[in-house]
């Protein structure tokens, strides 16, 4: 396909992504999913379900968690970076917010929300 010189969408590796799945491979699964994110192609809700669904179905429920945990990082970060394009900057109360997530579930925020961040900022 990239030969050709058309590049896959989020369907595309969506798409590739249940096969994979549907074959018992969630493990390729996983790592067209990082692929597809290194190409700069966001997955979407349906594309984490097919994972999660996947993992669940094989009794991974690990992975079906990480998975969801994958999804709620990306959400928390998207919706951040668009306060901030829009001109909106992040408050005290915004931060404490994140704080408060970061301590219920650290690993979620923690990757793309650090103190130096914080701090470089305000």
């Amino acid at each position: 396909m990239t030969e050709k010189g058309v590049l896959a969408d989020v369907i595309t590796y969506s798409s590739l992504i249940h096969g994979l799945c549907n074959f018992g491979r969630e493990t390729e699964a996983a790592k067209m999913l990082r692929d597809m994110e290194e190409e700069g192609v966001s997955p979407s809700v349906d594309t984490f379900n097919i994972l999660v669904n996947a993992f669940c179905k094989q009794g991974s429920v690990k992975d079906a968690e990480l998975a969801v945990q994958a999804m709620v990082r990306r959400a928390a970060r998207e919706l951040f970076n668009e306060m901030q394009a829009k001109g909106l900057a992040p408050n005290i109360c915004t931060y404490r917010i994140l704080l408060h997530g970061m301590c219920k579930t650290p690993s979620l925020l923690m990757p793309w929300l650090s103190f130096d961040h914080w701090k470089a900022k305000n």
